[in-house]
């Protein structure tokens, strides 16, 4: 089977998703907001969800 790259991939940056996930959560936090969590997109990538999870 020949494996084709003709769609779409997406690719996670997880140093840089815990970067951000890390920033919003200290602005709000720091404004009084709770956040919660949502995965959506890369739902099938459960290290996008435990990099995110870190923070919440």
């Amino acid at each position: 089977m020949i494996k084709s790259n003709s769609y779409p991939v997406m690719e996670i940056n997880l140093k840089h998703l815990g970067e951000n996930a890390g920033n919003i959560v200290k602005k709000c936090s720091e404004l009084g907001i709770g956040i919660t969590g949502v995965v959506k997109g890369t739902d099938s990538y459960k290290n996008s969800y435990k990099k995110i999870n870190e923070f919440l």
